[in-house]
């Protein structure tokens, strides 16, 4: 006759024990389990948030760099400009006269003094009034 199982018998009891630890054990690293995917996902959103971050920082230092070098090419192109304008004046100042050709420029019409120079029609005026005056 086959033996009754009772709740008593030691097979019995060892399977009772051994069924919540290995149900604790599973539980345990379900929830470790868990745990770790909790974390995978949150790490996985913090990258996903700075690769963002970083995709915004590079096109914006892009625009910054970009507009740099355009003020960079028309600071160039001011400066050609400039450049230019000085050496028109350059060649300006070099064909001016010199203060040597203004002084004897300055002698020579002091030696004519052109404010004593008469028109031609004074001269008529005068030449006419000395005609009169013969006559007379």
């Amino acid at each position: 006759m086959p033996q009754e199982e009772s709740i008593f018998t030691p097979q019995r009891a060892e399977a009772s024990f051994a069924q919540p630890k290995e149900s604790d054990e599973l539980n345990n690293l379900s929830r470790r389990l868990r745990v770790l995917e909790e974390r995978y996902a949150s790490i996985e959103r913090k990258l996903q948030i700075s690769e963002q971050n970083m995709l915004r920082n590079a096109k914006r230092a892009d625009g910054e760099i970009k507009a740099s070098n355009a003020d960079i090419t028309e600071i160039k192109q001011d400066i050609a400009d400039i450049k230019d304008k000085i050496t028109g004046l350059v060649r300006e100042l070099q064909s001016a006269a010199k203060r040597e050709e203004l002084d004897v420029l300055k002698k020579y019409l002091s030696f004519w003094e052109p404010v004593n120079f008469v028109t031609q029609q004074q001269v008529e005026r005068i030449v006419k009034d000395m005609i009169d005056n013969q006559k007379s």
